[in-house]
């Protein structure tokens, strides 16, 4: 009796931990499987790899979350972000890159380049053009509001070298075939001389600000 009770703890011990899911089993909880949704639209299945903090595996971490995509806007602005299925609410997300200091990127880079650990330098998401989807958000026009923003959460260490991240998440639903849109701050566009437009389009919507008054 004492062998069998011993071979059934052992039995357990060795059973792989289940997965824990977040979003009603929309996305992985922790960090210790991959963040991303697979081209399915289902949480990857896959751990997260060993080569940077970043809580992606190695095919998202080279091919990006397939949660959302890239497309060339319409009206010639640049590439946008899209949802490729509906996005819950606090569905997280990393922007990631080489973190860098600041005065080693050129005023392109600039342009994408996101805040890190205080003394660590900045993110700089051009060294993974492909991955890094989230540098290709837009800003919200004067008509639109944001759907998402980062948090204070960063992957890596103020020293790190290589790939560091950022915690971003939506901020409320998210319909498939929708721009998600940050906020890039009141100095971005005003540093640059350029001209705030509403970007959504018949294509590719954009979420409207709401009225005063409005329940969400």
């Amino acid at each position: 009796e004492e062998e069998e009770e011993e071979e059934t703890e052992k039995k357990q011990k060795e059973r792989p931990k289940q997965r824990r899911m977040r979003l009603d089993g929309l996305q992985n909880y922790g960090t210790e499987y991959c963040w991303a949704m697979d081209k399915s639209g289902t949480p990857c299945e896959k751990k997260t790899q060993k080569k940077c903090p970043v809580p992606y595996c190695s095919k998202h971490l080279r091919c990006g979350d397939d949660a959302f995509s890239t497309r060339e806007h319409p009206l010639g602005i640049g590439k946008i972000l899209i949802a490729n299925f509906d996005l819950p609410k606090n569905y997280k997300m990393v922007y990631f890159g080489t973190r860098k200091p600041v005065r080693k990127l050129n005023k392109f880079r600039k342009d994408y380049m996101l805040s890190f650990w205080r003394g660590g330098g900045v993110i700089d998401p051009q060294d993974c053009p492909v991955s890094s989807k989230l540098q290709y958000m837009s800003n919200p026009g004067p008509q639109e509001r944001s759907n998402v923003t980062c948090t204070n959460r960063m992957f890596g260490d103020t020293r790190d070298e290589g790939i560091v991240g950022r915690e971003y998440k939506t901020t409320e639903f998210i319909p498939k075939g929708t721009q998600m849109l940050q906020f890039y701050g009141p100095q971005w566009f005003a540093s640059r001389d350029i001209e705030k437009i509403n970007v959504g389009t018949k294509k590719y919507p954009a979420p409207l600000k709401r009225k005063r008054g409005t329940i969400e």
